[in-house]
């Protein structure tokens, strides 16, 4: 029996660990368009040595986002094998650069963390709403779900809706629409002072920030920006995720299912048993 070990994307070389992540025509052009470059000496070293030349040639916070590289580019390869899916360079290079700015988020979060009893949801000022949102991922579905809840000063919920979004590729991504959905719905209920809370601090700074934005949220932080007019006043800010346990449960919830959810003065059972929770926090015993 013969064994066709060619390429099985393009079908010109022998498939090996190194020439997956390393030597196929789409790993290379994402390696470079990453600026990862290597002399050609380099070529005939085997994927230990490869890697390790790498790591040790490049910057020291560069070597969380090759070890991102190698999976996605590994993980773009099983996608064209069992799923027939053909990504290209522009959509691994994007997830590499999301995921990369995603995990140096979480790891700088987790440097200081505070006590977990100590963090919950603090009720807006009076006259105001609190609107939080969240946003749950799954790679392997290439799906988000987008969730949204409204609450006012007593910690009643005023209204809460969570959506179904397939074309969507990163979690910060995913996060910003999250938001701008749940502003945009916010102005059609009427609020006039508005707080939005995301636990992506990556993308509330992003919109905060005075300096050019050049990341992939950018379109949608000026859609932000013009939905705030519509608004008296309305301010962004960052919440640990154990403050958003509400949007949290309806994400993750709506990761189960195939359709779009909308409530208004009600929402998911355990995400009213949790907004309970919350009110039960703020109220003297």
């Amino acid at each position: 029996m013969i064994v066709d070990n060619r390429c099985l994307r393009y079908r010109d070389h022998s498939e090996s660990n190194i020439h997956i992540v390393r030597d196929c025509c789409l790993a290379k052009q994402v390696w470079m368009n990453l600026n990862y470059h290597w002399p050609n000496s380099v070529a005939d070293f085997s994927f230990n040595e490869w890697l390790n030349w790498l790591r040790e040639n490049s910057g020291s916070g560069s070597r969380k986002e090759i070890a991102i590289s190698i999976w996605a580019i590994w993980y773009s390869r099983n996608k064209f094998v069992h799923e027939k899916i053909t990504q290209t360079t522009d959509e691994v290079v994007t997830f590499i650069k999301g995921f990369s700015m995603e995990h140096r988020e979480l790891s700088s979060n987790l440097q200081h963390p505070k006590p977990r009893g100590m963090i919950c949801w603090n009720p807006p000022p009076t006259g105001w709403v609190k609107l939080n949102v969240d946003a749950g991922f799954s790679i392997v579905r290439q799906k988000a779900v987008l969730s949204f809840i409204i609450k006012n000063e007593e910690g009643n919920i005023l209204g809460s809706e969570f959506r179904v979004h397939h074309l969507v590729r990163t979690v910060a991504l995913a996060e910003a629409i999250a938001l701008l959905h749940g502003v945009q719905f916010a102005s059609e209920m009427g609020f006039r002072y508005v707080i939005a809370e995301s636990d992506s601090r990556l993308v509330i700074n992003k919109i905060n920030s005075k300096e050019d934005n050049y990341s992939e949220t950018r379109p949608l932080t000026w859609d932000l920006e013009a939905s705030t007019r519509n608004f008296s006043e309305c301010r962004f800010q960052f919440v640990a995720r154990e403050g958003n346990s509400v949007a949290h449960a309806m994400a993750e919830e709506g990761l189960r299912r195939l359709e779009d959810c909308f409530w208004v003065e009600d929402a998911l059972v355990k995400a009213s048993d949790l907004a309970a929770s919350d009110r039960r926090s703020h109220r003297p015993p």
